[in-house]
């Protein structure tokens, strides 16, 4: 007889649908910020998830982690920001990462990233923050405007941050390229 664990309660057809994207400008800093604007409060699932080896702890699926080839990463911030450059089309000359701490030392050595006392934010740069204090950036999101930025994986959802609370900024070149289409 089969005893049922935590993960046999998944499921994998639950909750797989992005959220609508916004009309885009053509401009890939502007589309970027329209973009991770409509992902505030979008949660990863609770239904559809991945159980951990400890056989308790869930990952819920993302729309982030599938466009990405992981659906269920446990730690989807940098995944989200990700997305959202990508799909506003922001310059492949911008680098991308899977992590914050990888992609703050490729922006650094390509001095692309910018301690926040020293830099006053645009809307579509990424915003690096510390929300567990300590000292390092496990956070990343969109500006959207001076006052709000989108930051991915806050209790495991997009909420609204303050670009003020950020460590630093990765500054997104001048160059926009054309919108594209997710890439879920």
């Amino acid at each position: 007889e089969h005893e049922h664990t935590l993960a046999c309660y998944s499921n994998p057809d639950a909750d797989i649908d992005a959220p609508a994207l916004p009309a885009l400008s053509g401009n890939a800093a502007a589309d970027a910020a329209a973009i991770a604007k409509a992902q505030l409060g979008y949660a990863e699932s609770s239904k559809n998830y991945a159980v951990a080896p400890d056989g308790e702890t869930t990952y819920g699926y993302t729309c982030y982690g599938a466009a990405y080839g992981d659906a269920y990463a446990p730690d989807w911030s940098a995944l989200f920001a990700r997305y959202c450059l990508d799909t506003a089309g922001v310059s492949e000359d911008f680098p991308r990462a899977d992590t914050c701490a990888g992609w703050i030392d490729t922006l650094t050595a390509q001095e692309m990233y910018h301690e926040a006392a020293s830099y006053t934010p645009k809307p579509g740069d990424v915003a690096f923050y510390d929300l567990d204090g300590d000292g390092a950036a496990e956070h990343a999101g969109i500006v959207l405007d001076a006052e709000t930025a989108a930051v991915g994986d806050v209790n495991g959802a997009v909420a609204e941050g303050s670009p003020d609370a950020a460590l630093g900024y990765g500054v997104l070149p001048s160059a926009s390229g054309p919108a594209k289409a997710p890439a879920v």
